[in-house]
């Protein structure tokens, strides 16, 4: 059988656990893939053999309503392990319950990325000097989503953090969403993190 054209594929909100493989099979020219609010824990690599071309995943959890019906993402190794994913630009990963991306230090992938969207999960501190050298040798970059985690607004994480906020402010699509998160008497709950140091 011959390869279908079909650029564009929303298998979104259908309570997915796997996909089969094969059903990619005759997908070759797929471009853009949305599995966002499914049940998957997981990216499943097998999916991506037949996708030679894919540049953009999306892999969205759920916001507060679905809060306990799905399993959301919760590792990032397939985007160092599999080979698959060399060609994949963008990445959307929101509403998952991803705690870290560390993982991701000195990878190819965030080299070579364009979009990086990790919103409301529960990242409360990024490897900001990881990000940043990666970020000086992008030019692919252009999009950054953070916004809506639970970031830590402590002496040791948030002034490097604001001052990475600040250099790439271009490219941070939801900068007001970066909010310090509830501490015990902590003044700054709910405040932009850009604005912290500023009020201190």
């Amino acid at each position: 059988m011959e390869s279908l054209p079909q650029r564009t594929l929303n298998l979104s909100h259908l309570h997915l656990e796997h996909v089969k493989y094969s059903v990619f099979k005759y997908l070759s020219s797929l471009e853009v893939l949305d599995l966002s609010y499914n049940k998957f824990n997981h990216l499943y690599s097998p999916t991506m053999e037949y996708l030679p071309k894919l540049k953009q995943i999306w892999l969205a959890g759920d916001r507060l309503k679905y809060r306990n019906k799905y399993l959301r993402i919760s590792i990032l190794d397939d985007l160092l392990t599999n080979r698959y994913y060399t060609k994949l630009l963008d990445i959307h990963l929101d509403y998952n319950r991803i705690s870290s991306i560390s993982i991701l230090e000195g990878s190819h992938w965030l080299t070579r990325c364009r979009v990086m969207s990790f919103k409301g999960n529960n990242l409360t501190k990024v490897p900001t000097y990881a990000l940043d050298n990666a970020f000086q040798r992008n030019r692919n970059i252009v999009q950054l989503y953070l916004g809506a985690n639970p970031w830590r607004c402590n002496c040791l994480f948030a002034p490097a953090f604001q001052d990475f906020l600040i250099k790439y402010k271009s490219l941070i699509m939801d900068l007001s969403d970066i909010k310090c998160s509830y501490q015990q008497n902590d003044e700054y709950y709910m405040t932009p993190v850009s604005a912290v140091w500023k009020m201190m």
